[in-house]
């Protein structure tokens, strides 16, 4: 067992079933809609905490009813937020999330009133009880001062960062940290002229000592283990209910196998194995079978 600080989002999904993606100006009915919790940061530790793993969440929360609800699903896990700044005056983040039956894709519309975390943020943390730091891709202007934090009171931890959405300022942070998380997007945004396995290799020279993985989605996941081979880990094809949370769910696979003295291609193999469980049903919870 581990002790694992995320920082990263956590917000309010409001997702509606649909039969099909609506075409503009179309009135559909949904059949069915529920309200969970949502936000990359609360994902991650919600698989980790079923993975057996202790987990502290490290994000930024409103004072609202909102904010007081999901406060009080993740203490209900048995997830730390107790460092966590509440912030009056400002709102919860929500989504509105459309899940197509016919794909299981989801599509997702955000909004945000809220502060991201200050560069304060760790200084009352026990840093050094943590085992694993995982950084959301986001907050560009602190998150460089976070993870420097991190490195210079805690030397054996290891750091992973999420590079999600195409955020300027983020690529530089690879050479800080021990793990990156690529989504497909990201590579897409950046690198569209280079396959994944060109631009990954052009990234490990820049980086050597990083280990890189880049997922697919039904391609499965490319990594490249400090400057090695890149290795390609296929899925076979299953049916795909809901890919909400895959990416995250995926990550967190990876960090608690890597926690649990797994290699890294075994790693990934058990991350590629969770992440398709979860495409094969609705939300995350009894994601994993004890």
């Amino acid at each position: 067992m581990s002790q694992i600080l995320v920082v990263g989002n956590a917000l309010i999904d409001h997702i509606y079933e649909v039969g099909h993606y609506p075409a503009e100006d179309e009135e559909l009915r949904a059949t069915s809609q529920t309200q969970t919790l949502g936000g990359n940061g609360t994902n991650t530790v919600q698989v980790l905490q079923q993975l057996g793993h202790l987990c502290t969440l490290l994000n930024t929360f409103a004072a609202d009813s909102q904010g007081e609800w999901l406060r009080q699903q993740l203490e209900q896990q048995g997830i730390e937020i107790g460092y966590s700044p509440v912030l009056a005056g400002y709102q919860t983040p929500n989504s509105v999330i459309l899940l197509n039956q016919q794909t299981g894709s989801r599509t997702i519309i955000h909004h945000r009133h809220l502060p991201e975390l200050a560069q304060e943020a760790l200084n009352n943390l026990p840093l050094a009880q943590y085992d694993w730091f995982h950084f959301e891709g986001r907050n560009v202007e602190v998150l460089p001062h976070l993870i420097k934090q991190v490195r210079q009171h805690q030397l054996k931890a290891r750091i992973s960062l999420e590079l999600e959405k195409n955020r300027a300022g983020l690529e530089v942070l690879i050479g800080l940290v021990d793990v990156v998380f690529i989504s497909q997007a990201y590579w897409q945004a950046q690198y569209p002229h280079l396959t994944p396995q060109q631009w990954l290799q052009q990234l490990s020279s820049h980086y050597p000592h990083t280990i890189m993985t880049l997922t697919l989605g039904k391609q499965g996941a490319l990594v490249l283990d400090k400057g090695a081979e890149i290795q390609h880990v296929t899925v076979p094809t299953v049916q795909v209910v809901d890919t909400l949370g895959a990416g995250d769910t995926f990550n967190a696979g990876m960090i608690a196998a890597l926690c649990e003295g797994q290699n890294t291609l075994e790693a990934v193999h058990f991350a590629v194995q969770l992440a398709q469980r979860k495409v094969q049903q609705y939300g995350l919870a009894r994601l994993v079978k004890h």
